[in-house]
């Protein structure tokens, strides 16, 4: 069949690969199970709300879902991003530039960044991603801010660079809502575009060979051409337009991929209509054939065979026949037929017909031998005295020897399994010549002997009636009935005919007995059979068979009829249809007869027994199923019905980060199922921070040495160096005169304590 349309799923594939890369959101991801999507997703801690719905980033900033608020004035003050089935080379961390604090340090995914119950705003956020660039992807965020809206799309770094960041810092700005997406880099989109025109150029190719391969003249319906011819020329158009599309190299993707999609669609259409006229074709020729078994088998039903394992071969072989037309018929009936059922049903048809006439060729070579090696027997009895004078003359003897070879090589066509119909009709025609000219001999020597038989005068006219039937004869028994014919116009004395009674066997033939008033010469005439059932047996009531006997003799018609009951063949109920309750807690079994679809019964179960085949985990799915049963006449009857129960789906357990210290490591958030201990995010230990020390110079003093103190800003531990030792005083001295009344004396003063 022409146009399997198979090429659709290829390249709806083709596109999906081109189109929705191998990350997020929801696309498989090549090194992991292809059921299991990657995907990213973030949610906001928001003033007077709390935790918010978490939202899945978008592949385009256009599409990219909001995780906070905006309109309602409410700060945003933590954010959690949560990576399901990343690939191990993507690693992301975020910060969170949070009120009073600052950057309130690097988390990783499934860790709170920000703070929550301190009213602390979020002012800007930092993402760092490592690996998208293996994909051809990068992650595009930005914030919303109040006083300013939504800012500029932000670029992730691939490491941790505070200077890049969606948001405000130092203008005391609150953060309200972000938006993250991961789209493709240009070098992606220059791969896309490479694939999708790729995909383009083979559905090109593909509706080239599509047009190459329709040809019109295939096709009889003047309709189904009109349109093969209108979607063929939409073709044509499609396919141009998808040249020039992908010949200009200034294309974008989405021009690629609307020329793809515009060229599939017709594509689509001319299959449709391709196959409109496959099946009008198909039905066409369906109807011829089945014309031509109507015609064979009336044929046939007009044919009578003396053998009864022919004529129940011939009639085996024509009910088959009749089978495989009404079978077409059924099928045809079918609104969902294919061209292919309408081919097979057709195929069917003429593989039965085939064989009616291959059986026919049989029967009849078969009936022509048998008469043809009982002619001689046949010509004996129809006049002794004639065939022994005939029996005398070369030519008879020489005709007799051709019958006989004849008759031998017929016989071996006929036990030839590989015989043709027409091997076989050959064989009898020569059979049948060669019989006529065996009745020429008879008729010939007949009318040589011109003279009274049996006492009986011989007619000169009937001898050249018999040669016409002879040549005309298209069997044994014709040629040999012309003989017989011949024989018959001896007699002088006309005959006068009544019909004495009918004579009836036990396989339902018949005899009409006809007597002559004049002299009680009794005829036998073979009654041709008809039979119709009035009115037809049903499964409860009997049926009537009127078998008709039918003669024609001396120019009239005569009939005689008998009847006998058919009785009823009774119910016989198939295996029944099971109608289940959309909950499961009732069946029905409806039994339907094959002999009549009308007589339904339907029987309603008692209990219905569930059990649970498989109990229901957190990823998979369990079964329950349903058994219910039912007896009807003696018999009893099970359906069962499994039913898919859902995966529980898991619980979360939260394992609590424990921050590191400067002498401790600490270890990240973590989320397990407690139900069946499925690690869902791993706690990671964050190594210890180290010490921060702050160093406090002390000076030295005239009396006490000097020194450096050490102190760590998170933790206070501290120790103290670089020991100055002590100045000594620096004393200036001041020289106080003596006055009349007092002494005079020298003052010395440290100029660094006053000592």
């Amino acid at each position: 069949m022409k146009g399997k349309n198979l090429f659709k799923c290829t390249f709806i594939a083709l596109i999906i690969t081109i189109t929705a890369v191998v990350l997020l959101p929801n696309v498989k991801v090549q090194a992991y199970d292809e059921e299991e999507a990657s995907s990213l997703t973030y949610s906001a801690h928001v003033e007077n709300i709390g935790w918010m719905d978490a939202v899945e980033a978008s592949d385009s900033e256009e599409t990219a879902l909001v995780a906070g608020t905006t309109g309602r004035a409410l700060r945003s003050e933590a954010y959690i991003l949560n990576g399901y089935n990343l690939p191990s080379d993507i690693v992301l961390t975020y910060n969170v530039h949070s009120a009073d604090l600052g950057w309130t340090g690097w988390k990783s995914l499934g860790e709170v960044a920000g703070t929550t119950g301190r009213c602390l705003q979020a002012e800007a956020i930092s993402i760092s991603v490592e690996g998208l660039e293996n994909y051809d992807l990068e992650l595009k965020y930005r914030a919303h801010v109040a006083e300013i809206g939504w800012m500029d799309w932000v670029t992730a770094a691939n490491t941790q660079d505070l200077s890049i960041f969606a948001g405000t810092t130092g203008r005391s700005l609150r953060m309200e809502a972000i938006q993250i997406a991961i789209v493709r880099t240009e070098e992606g989109k220059a791969k896309d575009l490479a694939a999708a025109k790729e995909a383009l150029q083979e559905t090109i190719e593909h509706a080239e060979d599509i047009l190459a391969s329709v040809n019109l003249e295939d096709y009889n319906n003047e309709a189904d051409i009109e349109a093969l011819q209108i979607a063929k020329e939409e073709l044509l158009n499609e396919t141009e337009n998808a040249q020039i599309i992908y010949e200009n190299e200034t294309a974008t993707e989405n021009e690629v991929i609307d020329a793809l999609d515009n060229l599939i669609a017709s594509i689509d259409e001319f299959e449709n209509t391709l196959m409109e006229a496959e099946l009008n074709k198909a039905k066409e020729t369906l109807h011829e054939f089945e014309e031509l078994a109507a015609a064979l088998l009336d044929q046939v039903d007009e044919m009578t065979f003396k053998d009864e394992e022919r004529a129940a071969a011939v009639q085996n072989a024509a009910d088959e026949l009749r089978n495989a037309v009404s079978d077409a018929e059924a099928i045809e009936a079918n609104p969902e037929v294919s061209p292919d059922e309408l081919n097979e049903a057709t195929e069917n048809i003429i593989d039965k017909g085939n064989n009616v006439i291959n059986v026919v060729a049989e029967a009849i070579l078969g009936e022509d031998i048998d008469s043809a090696n009982e002619i001689e027997n046949t010509a004996r009895e129809l006049d002794s005295y004639i065939f022994d004078e005939a029996s005398l003359d070369e030519g008879f003897i020489d005709a007799g020897n051709i019958l006989i070879e004849k008759i031998t090589a017929a016989e071996e066509v006929l036990n030839d399994p590989e015989a043709t119909a027409d091997d076989m009709e050959d064989a009898r025609l020569e059979i049948v010549e060669a019989a006529k000219e065996y009745a020429r001999q008879l008729v010939e020597k007949a009318n040589n002997n011109g003279h009274e038989l049996n006492g009986l005068l011989v007619q000169p006219d009937p001898f050249l009636d018999a040669m016409d039937k002879i040549d005309n004869a298209e069997t044994v028994d014709e040629a040999i009935n012309a003989y017989a014919e011949l024989l018959e116009s001896r007699i002088e004395v006309d005959h006068e005919y009544e019909l004495k009674e009918w004579a009836w066997d036990w396989s339902d033939r018949a005899k009409a007995v006809f007597i002559c008033v004049n002299d009680g010469d009794i005829v036998e005439v073979e009654a041709t059979m008809s039979e119709e059932i009035d009115p037809e047996p049903t499964c409860e009531d009997a049926g009537t068979r009127i078998i008709t006997a039918t003669v024609e003799f001396d120019g009239k018609e005569y009939q005689d009829s008998k009847e006998e009951e058919i009785p009823a063949f009774g119910h016989d109920y198939a295996d029944p249809e099971w109608i289940w309750a959309g909950d499961f807690t009732s069946a029905t079994a409806v039994f339907t007869c094959r002999n009549d679809a009308n007589h339904v019964v339907e029987v309603h179960t008692g209990d219905i027994i569930s059990e649970e085949t498989l109990r229901p985990t957190c990823e998979g799915n369990g079964e329950v199923v349903y058994s219910a049963t039912v007896e009807f006449e003696g018999r009893e009857y099970n359906s069962t019905r499994p039913v898919v129960t859902p995966a529980l789906g898991h619980s979360y357990q939260f394992d609590e980060a424990i921050p590191a210290t400067c002498t401790e490591t600490g270890l990240t958030l973590g989320v397990s199922c407690p139900v069946c201990g499925k690690v869902l995010i791993a706690q990671v230990e964050i190594p210890a921070l180290g010490h921060d020390y702050e160093a406090v110079v002390t000076d030295p003093t005239c009396t006490e040495e000097g020194c450096t103190t050490h102190t760590c800003t998170r933790c206070e531990d501290s120790y103290v160096d670089t020991y100055v030792e002590a100045l000594g005083h620096d004393y200036e001295a001041v020289v106080t005169d003596p006055t009349c009344t007092e002494e005079g004396y020298t003052t010395h003063t440290c100029t660094r304590c006053e000592d």
